[in-house]
């Protein structure tokens, strides 16, 4: 009963890593975890992580930006309002608002709606913050108009993934990665802002694969320089996330351009089928 109780302890995130480390038996990674929604240490949600982990161990060392999420899991189901909590951070409200209004108001139940989102952010009333790499994909996919409502797991990221598979990414989305309380955070805000500044110029498809390939970049690029820190050789990538091919083959293009080896799951699931096995892998070595 005691082992059992510390496998439900172990953290969501460390368990995607530790799951791949136990299927490639490396015993020290820098690990992309990649997901919808999991809990954090700090209170928040994750989803958008760079762990070192060793062993049984593991140490967060940077993720992807933090939004806000108006409604907590009613952003999940509706995507825009993860746009409205990823703009709020570049757009005053009224000029949000006119944002909003003209590119997703299909996603809006309506305008009046938007008006009420917008207090929610500016009141910080019944907010969630988080790093998720699915939400940032969501609300891609809601500029888009690719999906406006979420009915099964996945689907606006899955459907946002259908288009690109029809486009190119021609387009390149800066990429910016700062460092902020000793950890690096990639800014995930620029590519929805550039991607909205474009969905009336630029063909959808090649913007989904443009954004597809730009948040892979943030991913890659903020393990690599994590990697540089700490002397490790190995990336690796798990999480839900890991099933987008794009995503996967441009990050491992990258780290395998920098010189670094580069490893996924091959035979237990990347997503939450997976967790149990990084469970019993940490559980057996602590």
């Amino acid at each position: 009963e005691e082992f059992g109780a510390d496998l439900i302890r172990v953290q969501h995130h460390h368990a995607h890593i530790a799951s791949l480390m136990a299927e490639q038996h490396v015993d020290e990674i820098i690990g992309i975890s990649s997901d919808g929604v999991g809990y954090g240490t700090d209170g928040s949600v994750w989803g958008g992580e760079i762990l070192y982990c060793k062993d049984a161990e593991y140490r967060r060392l940077g993720h992807l930006q933090s939004h806000p999420m108006a409604g907590g899991d009613t952003a999940v189901y509706y995507p825009a309002r993860m746009v409205a909590g990823i703009l709020s951070r570049i757009y005053a409200g009224d000029e949000l608002e006119k944002i909003l209004k003209k590119h997703l108001l299909p996603g809006f139940r309506s305008s009046m709606e938007i008006v009420l989102v917008l207090r929610q952010l500016e009141n910080e009333f019944n907010i969630t913050y988080t790093t998720s790499t699915g939400r940032i994909l969501d609300a891609i996919s809601a500029v888009l108009g690719a999906c406006y409502k979420r009915t099964y797991e996945g689907e606006p990221a899955m459907k946002l993934e259908g288009l690109a598979s029809r486009g190119k990414p021609l387009m390149k989305i800066p990429i910016t990665i700062k460092k902020e309380n000793g950890l690096y955070v990639a800014d995930t805000s620029e590519i929805v802002d550039t991607v909205i500044k474009h969905v009336d110029t630029v063909k959808k498809e090649d913007l989904a694969a443009s954004a597809q390939i730009a948040v892979a970049q943030c991913l890659a690029e903020t393990a690599i320089r994590s990697a540089n820190d700490t002397g490790v050789e190995t990336i690796g990538l798990s999480g839900g996330v890991a099933y987008n091919n794009a995503i996967v083959g441009e990050i491992k293009r990258i780290v395998n351009k920098e010189g670094y080896m580069f490893l996924t799951q091959t035979k237990a699931p990347c997503g939450d089928g997976g967790i149990s096995l990084g469970q019993c892998y940490v559980g057996q070595r602590t």
